[in-house]
């Protein structure tokens, strides 16, 4: 299963990674940044459930004792100061592989000013991935984003800070590039449309928008938590699996080749390989 499109020149040379399901085991460390929030805890649990994964390495403002999902054994929690990110974050991230960063605001709406979103959207995010690249073992990145990231979007006083805004968009673009720029041997990001079962979605999205999807353009359909948790560690863990003298890929996966890593896809995709 191959997938190809054109995507923004800002992120210079493109790659969207076939599916290699059949591809052999490789076991693996991961880190997450946003492991509390809607989308990070479900990487977190896809995580503990792979057999591959050896190690899940948190970094968190504060210590987490009280949460049953991001208590299991193969998790190591780091209490760090976000405020000097990268420095903290660089000694914890040692012998770690691969990175997921779901960290975001959850209502840019509400955010005091659009500085406020810059910052926990775009500038923690790229400390993370600075200090990931600077401690030379993390080979793969993995960044949720949105669909509609656009660099050269600008803000508006109409949608403010809004999320699907053009200060949103632009933040979200910032920091895929900032991203891309590091030049991680695979780096993806991920841009879902609406999230069902996110807390920070509406009720009446979540349950609206799974009805909308068939007139919509596929980059637009729903996506529910769950599923794109476990479609971003299904991309991380395959791409580990490539060869490490491999020349450094940038994905931008929304729409069919977002949901190509889901695992009812991937199911799919299975059977239809035992059939022929």
């Amino acid at each position: 299963m191959k997938s190809s499109r054109r995507l923004p020149a800002l992120l210079g040379a493109v790659v969207i990674a076939a599916c290699s399901i059949a591809m052999p085991a490789t076991a693996f460390t991961a880190a997450v940044l946003g492991a509390t929030g809607n989308v990070g805890r479900e990487v977190v649990k896809e995580l503990v459930r792979n057999k591959d994964c050896t190690k899940v390495v948190l970094l968190n403002r504060r210590q987490i004792t009280d949460d049953a999902e991001l208590t299991d054994g193969k998790i190591v929690h780091h209490v760090v100061n976000v405020q000097n990110l990268q420095k903290e974050a660089l000694p914890h991230l040692k012998g770690v592989d691969v990175g997921f960063v779901a960290m975001g605001v959850g209502q840019p709406s509400k955010c005091k000013n659009k500085e406020e979103v810059m910052h926990v959207d775009c500038d923690l995010p790229v400390e993370f991935a600075k200090a990931a690249k600077e401690a030379g073992s993390t080979r793969v990145m993995v960044l949720l984003t949105a669909v509609g990231a656009d660099i050269s979007a600008s803000y508006s006083r109409l949608s403010g800070t809004g999320a699907g805004g053009g200060w949103y968009n632009h933040v979200k673009g910032k920091v895929e590039k900032e991203f891309a720029d590091l030049g991680f041997q695979s780096f993806a990001a991920f841009r879902p449309a609406t999230l069902v079962g996110n807390s920070n979605t509406p009720g009446f999205l979540n349950w609206l928008a799974p009805k909308l999807d068939f007139v919509l353009p596929s980059r637009y359909n729903s996506i529910c938590i769950a599923e794109l948790g476990a479609a971003m560690v299904n991309f991380g863990a395959d791409a580990l699996k490539r060869d490490a003298t491999a020349a450094p890929s940038v994905s931008v996966l929304e729409g069919e080749p977002l949901f190509a890593w889901t695992p009812s896809r991937l199911a799919a995709q299975q059977g239809e390989q035992k059939q022929d």
